[in-house]
C-alpha cells in the first residue's frame, strides 16, 4: 500500500532499528484541544496491497511531536501536555486513551513525571550506547534521562528561544548537537553550565536570527554537522572553526528533517514546508559562497501539502508523513 490516511496531520515517524516496526505520531486540533494518537504498524504489512491495519493505536488527550526507539519493541513518544511516555508495542492496548493528567505511582506508561518540560516537548534523541534520552522543548530548555532509572540526570540552559531538536554525537556518548530559534549550539552534557568553573569556550555556538529548525550529523566526518532553517537554506558546519559556513539554498520555506540516504553518505535528504523533498550532494558545499541547488536534478518528490517528517524502510523506500493526513511510501 503505497498510500495510508489517517484523521490526523502525521507529525512524525520512525522505523524501530531493524526495520520491522513503524511507528508513527498523529496530531489534530479538535474546537480548541489538541488531540492525538500513536500508531505502531508491522513493516510486512505495509508491503502488501491492501490497506493495513495498526498493530496498536492509542488515542492521546493531546498532540503527539516525537517518537523514539529505544529497543526493538519498545518506544518513548513526546506530547504537548509536556510529558514523556513509554509505549510498548507487545503490550494488548490497542485504542486504549491516556487520561489526562493522571499520575500513577504503579503506571510505567508516563517517564519522568517530576522532570517533565513546562511547555510543548519539540524533540527527543536516544543514546543506544549509554541509556541516554535527550528532550527539547518550547521551554528553552534541553533536558537529559536515563532511562535505566527512568530519573531527570540534568537540564540545560543554553538556549534563549525555543529548542527544536537535539542531537546526542554518533562517536562521542558526551557531546550533543542542539538547535533552536536563535541558533545553534554543540554542548558536552559533563558540563555543568551553572559552574563557575565551567569552560565555556569547550562548546560551539553559533547564534542566528533566523529560526534553526533541523540538523543532522555527517555520516564520515564527526565534527562536521548539518542545519535547516526557517529560510529553506541548509548550512554546514565544522566544530573545530564556528567561522566556517557554508549555505546551499535548498527550499524556499522552513526545513523540517534532514538525513543522509543510507545507501550513499554523500547524499542529504531535505524535506520542507515548500512540499519538496530534495536531495543534496554535499560535496557541492564551497567555502564561503553560496550554493544554489540545481532544481530539475534535486527534487524527489512533491507532496500536495507541508511535509513534516520522513524515514526509509529497509529497502530503502522513503515514507512521509504530511499534514494532509497521508503516510506515503516513495519508492527511491
Amino acid at each position: 500500500m503505497d498510500t495510508i490516511k489517517f484523521d490526523k496531520s502525521v507529525c512524525n515517524i520512525s522505523f524501530n532499528k531493524d526495520k520491522s516496526l513503524l511507528g508513527l505520531c498523529t496530531s489534530s486540533l479538535t474546537n480548541t484541544n489538541w488531540n492525538g494518537s500513536v500508531e505502531i504498524f508491522e513493516s510486512k504489512s505495509l508491503e502488501e496491497e491492501k490497506e493495513p491495519s495498526s498493530k496498536q493505536s492509542i488515542d492521546f488527550y493531546s498532540g503527539v511531536t516525537c517518537i523514539e526507539w529505544i529497543k526493538p519493541n519498545k518506544c518513548v513518544v513526546s506530547a504537548d501536555d509536556s510529558n514523556i511516555y513509554l509505549v510498548d508495542s507487545t503490550k494488548d492496548n490497542k485504542n486504549t486513551e491516556k487520561e489526562e493528567n493522571i499520575y500513577s505511582e504503579n503506571d510505567d506508561d508516563i517517564l519522568f513525571k517530576n522532570g517533565h518540560h513546562n511547555n510543548i516537548i519539540s524533540h527527543l534523541n536516544h543514546n543506544e550506547n549509554t541509556q541516554q534520552l535527550l528532550s527539547s522543548g518550547w521551554d528553552k530548555i534541553i533536558k537529559q534521562y536515563d532511562l535505566n532509572t527512568h530519573s531527570t540526570v540534568t537540564q540545560f540552559n543554553i538556549h534563549y528561544k525555543k529548542v527544536n531538536m537535539s542531537l546526542w554525537s554518533k562517536t562521542s556518548n558526551d557531546l550533543f548537537l542542539s538547535v533552536s530559534d536563535n541558533g545553534i549550539v554543540v554542548w558536552d552534557s559533563r558540563i555543568n553550565i551553572n559552574s563557575n568553573e565551567q569552560d565555556i569556550k569547550s562548546a560551539f555556538i553559533k547564534e542566528s536570527n533566523i529560526a534553526v529548525l533541523s540538523c543532522c550529523w555527517d555520516i564520515e566526518n564527526e565534527n562536521i554537522f548539518y542545519v535547516g532553517l526557517k529560510n529553506g537554506d541548509i548550512k554546514q558546519y565544522d566544530i573545530r572553526n564556528s567561522a566556517i559556513e557554508r549555505k546551499c539554498k535548498q527550499h524556499e520555506l522552513a526545513i523540517n528533517q534532514l538525513s543522509f540516504n543510507p545507501a550513499n553518505n554523500k547524499q542529504l535528504l531535505s524535506i520542507s514546508d515548500d512540499t519538496y523533498i530534495k536531495s543534496l550532494d554535499i560535496k557541492s558545499f564551497v567555502d564561503g559562497e553560496t550554493t544554489t541547488a540545481t532544481i530539475e536534478n534535486n527534487i524527489i518528490y512533491k507532496s500536495d501539502d507541508f511535509i513534516k517528517t520522513f524515514d526509509f524502510d529497509k529497502s530503502n523506500n522513503i515514507y512521509i508523513g504530511s499534514i494532509n493526513k497521508t503516510l506515503k511510501k516513495i519508492k527511491f
